[in-house]
């Protein structure tokens, strides 16, 4: 890929900080990249040697193991179903290979392409950001010769990392400074800036009304609030020496970090600004099955409760400390409360 400089001298004067715990979680990769989780298993593009690699993030000393390789300078990846699909920028394709495949053997799926660097899943529907022409194009992945369409052409500067918020894609706009969106469902989608100022965002991923950014030239990883009127950034990690992707594990944060070359983890349970309101609430019983109840200390009032699953994916929300959860399938959840205090988040075990 040739390098885009830019500088700014840009500061955003109103970030907070907050200290996360890092963790090195694997070495030796060269340029990592691209991220996707599939179960346990995060895949990882090894942009220098042009493969993807993957490791299994439950075990304490993960080993890098080779996914497959050949790849045209593979910038980042992206899961429908067992199919992983990865975007080759000097191919200037989207390739894909099956993951359950004993000996996984690329296909191509589009070609014709202008440096593709981020690929994001709406339904069957691939949305690509081509970086050298600044648009945002998609394909319909079950047509049997699919051909991309341009959904967004203009007002983007550098596009790099695209990931989806409901309707609304997000965009991390390299040279344009700023994290930008718009909803796919519209006809002719307007661009909107979610926040500007930032120093060569790279990638974005979303945990309820929170995304994280990776910040290139600041060497940093942000956390962004969308809840209110106004984002709101607070920088979680710095001193990053060249922050690329981020994915996200439950609560655990995911870093490629390109110039050392290996892949972080970012604990983000403990991030939040709103610390008290996490100290002064219980959930019972936990583990549940049918039912929890929120107990909150009298200083609290509760606005509303909202459930993620351990993908970052809002699955239930109320107003009421009583929680009916038997539509939920066994697995782990965070349950936030939104307060007059703030917020406070706690993980949940259905049964």
């Amino acid at each position: 890929m040739k390098p885009k400089m830019f500088l700014f001298l840009l500061l955003c004067a109103s970030c907070a900080l907050l200290t996360a715990q890092t963790t090195d979680v694997v070495n030796g990769i060269q340029l990592p990249m691209g991220l996707a989780f599939q179960g346990d298993d995060l895949y990882i593009v090894e942009n220098g040697t042009g493969k993807v690699l993957k490791i299994n993030t439950t075990q304490s000393s993960p080993q890098l193991v080779e996914v497959v390789s050949g790849l045209s300078t593979p910038v980042s990846l992206a899961f429908n179903g067992n199919d992983l699909y990865i975007a080759e920028y000097n191919g200037n394709k989207v390739s894909k290979i099956d993951v359950t495949a004993s000996s996984p053997s690329l296909t191509d799926v589009l070609t014709g392409l202008d440096g593709p660097v981020s690929l994001a899943f709406k339904g069957n529907e691939l949305y690509i950001a081509e970086q050298n022409t600044n648009t945002i194009s998609k394909v319909d992945i079950t047509q049997s010769s699919p051909s991309a369409q341009d959904v967004l052409v203009g007002g983007l500067n550098t596009p790099f990392g695209i990931t989806f918020n409901n309707n609304d894609l997000y965009i991390a706009d390299y040279l344009g400074a700023k994290i930008s969106k718009f909803d796919v469902t519209q006809t002719n989608p307007t661009l909107t800036t979610v926040l500007s100022g930032l120093n060569q965002p790279i990638s974005i991923a979303f945990l309820g009304n929170e995304f994280y950014t990776t910040i290139l030239n600041d060497e940093k990883v942000s956390k962004v609030d969308i809840s209110g009127n106004t984002a709101s950034i607070t920088d979680i990690a710095t001193n990053i020496n060249g922050p690329w992707w981020c994915a996200l594990k439950g609560t655990d944060l995911y870093v490629s970090v390109l110039t050392d070359g290996k892949l972080i983890k970012i604990d983000t349970s403990q991030l939040s600004s709103d610390e008290f309101v996490s100290s002064r609430f219980k959930v019972f019983p936990n583990p549940a099955k049918h039912q929890v109840t929120i107990d909150l200390q009298p200083e609290l009032e509760l606005k509303e409760v909202v459930i993620y699953n351990n993908l970052g994916q809002q699955v239930m929300m109320g107003r009421h400390n009583v929680i009916d959860t038997s539509s939920l399938t066994p697995g782990l959840y965070y349950l936030q409360i939104i307060t007059d205090k703030g917020k406070g988040t706690q993980k949940l075990i259905i049964e």
